[in-house]
């Protein structure tokens, strides 16, 4: 899980970064480490869901996440095209990297309150 938030939080800065960077060349090196984190946060998500469910509900669990993924594009995908049309790119890849932060922010408070209650 730690991993998990670690990579959204990295999602997160490196997409409010790469809206930022004042040339191509430097977006492009800025989005090579952003795929690796997406990458990373990708897989992991995956494994974290797989290895934490129990087998005989390991199918249904998965077409629930991949609903949720599949189906968030829709409203998403929509949603960020009229920012980018309205605002610029920039500002649509800032409101990515905002739903990075706000990610791992939830995910770091799920982390410690799972701490504090197994004390």
């Amino acid at each position: 899980m730690g991993v998990l938030v670690v990579s959204a939080l990295g999602f997160g800065v490196l997409c409010i970064l790469a809206g930022l960077m004042p040339d191509e060349w430097m977006f492009g090196a800025v989005l090579l480490l952003l795929g690796g984190m997406t990458q990373t946060f990708s897989t992991s998500a995956n494994a974290f869901v797989q290895v934490e469910t129990a087998p005989e509900m390991r199918g249904r669990v998965m077409a629930i996440v991949l609903a949720f993924t599949l189906g968030g594009t829709l409203v998403g995908a929509p949603a960020i095209g009229w920012v980018a049309d309205q605002l610029g790119a920039r500002w649509a890849m800032g409101c990515g990297g905002m739903a990075g932060l706000a990610a791992a922010g939830l995910g770091a408070v799920f982390l410690w309150r799972c701490r504090v209650q197994k004390g």
